[in-house]
């Protein structure tokens, strides 16, 4: 008997099916948390309250956003106004991180003002995130308005209109019907999502993805005549990215070359995009430089130094610096100067017939005469120099060759021999 309840127990404990993943191993407690989290149905839209319209005029539920701008009504009676644009830079708030603070205006001391003109009844302004075409009017894919809380911030309902996410500020008499959007951010939508939407759409997935958006404006209002308008205005265009820093110089190869110029220049710095260029200037003067596009990268550049055309004397020295997307870094000292050297001599230009005199070659014979006029030689010395002296001059001249200068090292060793001061060979 126990042996049949003993074997009835282990049934049971087969039966029980234990969660696996696809390799049949069984899943820790903290893994099957989270399989439950993905299996489990989604949430409900926290904007689908597209019949909730706000105040005012109720728009029509089969009206779409799509369609061209019209800020004014037929009888050209009642206008929407955008009194202050929005900044032509607005980094977008992704959706795991906090958020980045409302839309400002262009001059980034206030927010994007909307005004109704001629017309003194109820309505409600809406907005929401389109594409950048000034020509129609299309709610954007990768980008939606979301709703910035504040102390300050205006009132305003968060609804969903076919997919898109629309806010709704109140238009109210004691403003003069003007609303101040200071409650309206910009989020990025995630690509996965993105996809999703386009493929049940039935749209045509568009590889280049447009980083630029437009804030879109809309209301409706009762004619005298008892019709309703709908009313469409869009801002200038919004940059949703961060633009680059500053270009930074850090370090560069060379801090002078010669008036030819024509030497390679190494840059090390940082922030150089595809449009840098490298500027010298100085005394009247400025060239600009494009750097080798294969070797422009963010944080290096090689570039050619350019030879120097302005007004000089010995040296010059001018400003070097970077531009790139119309931004500038701080400038560093560059020094031009005369050729030192016969490779400096190679480039062509004003100081390419300049040639660097070469150091006089010292000549044995001359040294020891100048040691026996000074009498720094000893007297039993002189005799074996005027012996060495008469050997050279006796010693007939190679056809059709210059003198060549006693070697150093010939030097050295009669001056072993003679028994005077030993000097260091000269090194030709």
């Amino acid at each position: 008997m126990p042996n049949v309840l003993l074997n009835s127990s282990e049934n049971t404990m087969k039966s029980r099916k234990q969660p696996a993943n696809s390799r049949g191993r069984l899943l820790s407690p903290d893994q099957q948390v989270k399989r439950a989290r993905l299996l489990a149905p989604p949430l409900a839209d926290p904007c689908d309250n597209s019949n909730d319209s706000g105040f005012g005029i109720d728009f029509p539920e089969d009206e779409s956003l799509c369609g061209i701008p019209r800020p004014t009504t037929s009888d050209n009676s009642i206008s929407l106004v955008v009194i202050s644009q929005p900044e032509s830079q607005h980094r977008a708030r992704y959706q795991t991180e906090g958020s980045r603070g409302a839309v400002k205006d262009a001059n980034g001391q206030g927010h994007p003002v909307v005004k109704l003109e001629g017309y003194d009844g109820p309505a409600t302004l809406q907005v929401f995130i389109g594409v950048d075409d000034e020509h129609s009017v299309n709610p954007h894919l990768f980008y939606q308005a979301c709703r910035v809380s504040g102390k300050t911030a205006s009132p305003c309902v968060e609804n969903c209109v076919a997919g898109t996410k629309v806010l709704e500020l109140t238009f109210c008499k004691e403003n003069q019907f003007t609303v101040i959007c200071d409650c309206v951010g910009i989020l990025k939508q995630r690509n996965v999502d993105v996809a999703q939407r386009v493929e049940n759409s039935g749209a045509q997935k568009s590889r280049k993805k447009n980083t630029r958006c437009r804030l879109v404006f809309r209301t409706r209002v009762e004619l005298p005549n008892g019709m309703t308008e709908t009313l469409q205005v869009m801002s200038n265009s919004i940059a949703c990215t961060q633009l680059p820093g500053m270009p930074e110089i850090l370090k560069v190869s060379k801090t002078s070359a010669p008036f030819t110029g024509g030497k390679e220049l190494f840059v090390l710095g940082k922030n150089f995009l595809k449009d840098t260029r490298v500027i010298f200037q100085g005394n009247g003067w400025n060239h600009e430089v494009v750097p080798d596009k294969e070797y422009l990268q963010p944080t290096h550049l090689v570039c050619t130094i350019p030879p120097y055309s302005g007004p000089s004397t010995v040296s010059e020295i001018v400003e070097m610096y970077v531009r790139s997307n119309n931004r500038q870094s701080e400038a560093i000292q560059f020094t031009y100067n005369l050729p030192v050297s016969p490779e400096d001599n190679k480039s062509d230009g004003r100081w390419g017939q300049q040639t660097a005199q070469p150091p006089p070659e010292n000549n044995v014979a001359d040294l020891l005469q100048d040691l026996m006029t000074t009498e720094t030689l000893p007297t039993q010395s002189v005799s074996s120099v005027e012996k060495f002296l008469h050997d050279i001059e006796q010693q007939p001249a190679p056809v059709n060759a210059p003198p060549q200068p006693a070697s150093g090292n010939q030097f050295f060793m009669v001056a072993s021999q003679i028994g005077g001061p030993v000097l260091n060979p000269i090194v030709n």
